[in-house]
């Protein structure tokens, strides 16, 4: 319910974008910094399924709300392993497990064949290949979602010595 409550004024935000970066291109002294005014009226159906972070970058319309995509995919696979959880803990367990350390292992892939060293004059030097894609953020979601059912079992009560 969350993620519907939030496409109507997204949409709504995306046709504006649509309107005012096109209106912006060709009557403005100023060029629109991001190709929305191109890619928007091809790739405005991505956004609207929240798939948009599975194509290149230089194929996104509103490259900002890469994250609303993430999160509504992370959101519908979370609700498919919780529901698991009810009946089958350990599978689903198991299964967060592998999607956690097949996350890691993708990110470590994907930054080693780029010869990839994080730092801090380039810190999005891979967006496109790393930052914004699901498979490389699905880990630290999953860590979250284990978290929460952690704190959820012992009642948010952590015992601790002084």
């Amino acid at each position: 319910v969350y993620s519907y409550r939030l496409t109507t004024p997204y949409l709504f935000v995306l046709g504006v974008v649509q309107i005012s970066m096109k209106w912006f291109h060709y009557n403005s002294v100023f060029e629109p910094p991001a190709a929305d005014h191109i890619n928007c009226p091809n790739y405005w159906w991505r956004n609207l399924l929240y798939i948009n972070t599975l194509f290149p970058v230089k194929d996104m319309c509103m490259l900002w709300s890469w994250y609303l995509a993430d999160d509504t995919q992370f959101y519908v696979l979370g609700t498919i392993l919780l529901i698991m959880a009810v009946k089958h803990f350990r599978a689903a367990a198991s299964l967060m497990v592998v999607f956690l350390i097949s996350s890691w292992c993708t990110t470590a892939y994907i930054a080693f064949s780029n010869k990839h060293m994080p730092n801090v004059d380039d810190p999005l030097a891979l967006f496109d290949k790393i930052y914004d894609k699901p498979w490389t953020r699905l880990g630290p979601y999953l860590v979250g979602m284990a978290t929460g059912w952690f704190l959820f079992k012992i009642d948010c009560k952590i015992k601790m010595n002084r």
